[in-house]
């Protein structure tokens, strides 16, 4: 069903029904944003955050296979991922290093992530977000 085909608030609530997973983040962009209520516009805003949570838990898992799969004495992962994601190697490092320890030591952040449930951030943490609970 195309976004034109229904009220974009209406859309809206049928994206929102179907989970981060399930939302195809094309039909987010293609919503009429001036023709939501400003209540819809934060259910959008909500929606998105929503998505992005889901990516980041899909990209730490593919993150940590990578640098678990990384033989070599330098670390050249590192500079794969920092190519791939055009970021600086020490960027690259440091979402390597975030992603195995969501992986191996915050399992059920990692979970809450995946759902597109935005976890509290735990200060000293390094910036790494942990669930608590």
């Amino acid at each position: 069903m195309c976004a034109e085909s229904l009220a974009a608030g209406e859309r809206l609530a049928e994206l929102r029904s179907m989970g981060p997973a399930g939302c195809p983040a094309s039909e987010l962009g293609q919503l009429d944003v001036a023709g939501l209520s400003d209540a819809q516009r934060i259910e959008l805003l909500a929606l998105v955050a929503e998505q992005r949570n889901w990516l980041d838990s899909i990209e730490a898992r593919v993150l940590a296979e990578i640098d678990g799969a990384d033989d070599t004495q330098l670390g050249l992962a590192q500079e794969e991922v920092s190519l791939a994601l055009k970021v600086a190697p020490r960027t690259a490092q440091n979402r390597l290093k975030a992603a195995r320890t969501l992986v191996r030591d915050l399992p059920n952040t990692l979970a809450l992530l995946g759902r597109g449930d935005q976890p509290a951030a735990c200060p000293g943490a390094g910036g790494i977000v942990v669930a608590v609970g």
